[in-house]
């Protein structure tokens, strides 16, 4: 067991034996470096998205249930009105001769 870990070990962070070794020695450091860098970031960003998951799902559970009761409400007023209402309708006087205010188009 311990062998395979280490010949797995060896491939991925010896520079000797994985397949980097072609290059000069300054790259191989180099390429190295920023590999070292990315897995580092993933990591942590990994770790962090654990960390910080329960308070991000919580986020959208309300955001995304403020958006549906906004709907309902919208949805459960609109209901309440005529479906042959139209603005002019609603603005019409007590009379009902005309609306009090027309579009701006005038049409």
């Amino acid at each position: 067991m311990f062998k395979v870990l280490n010949s797995y070990w060896n491939e991925i962070f010896d520079d000797r034996f994985n397949p980097l070794q072609g290059l000069p020695s300054v790259v191989r450091y180099q390429l190295m470096m920023v590999l070292a860098l990315m897995w580092s970031f993933i990591f942590c960003t990994m770790i962090g998205w654990m960390v910080i998951f329960p308070y991000w799902a919580i986020g959208h559970v309300v955001l995304l249930s403020c958006g549906l009761a906004v709907t309902h409400f919208t949805f459960q007023n609109a209901s309440k009105f005529k479906a042959t209402l139209s603005h002019r309708d609603v603005l019409r006087t007590a009379d009902g001769k005309g609306a009090q205010h027309d579009d701006i188009w005038g049409a």
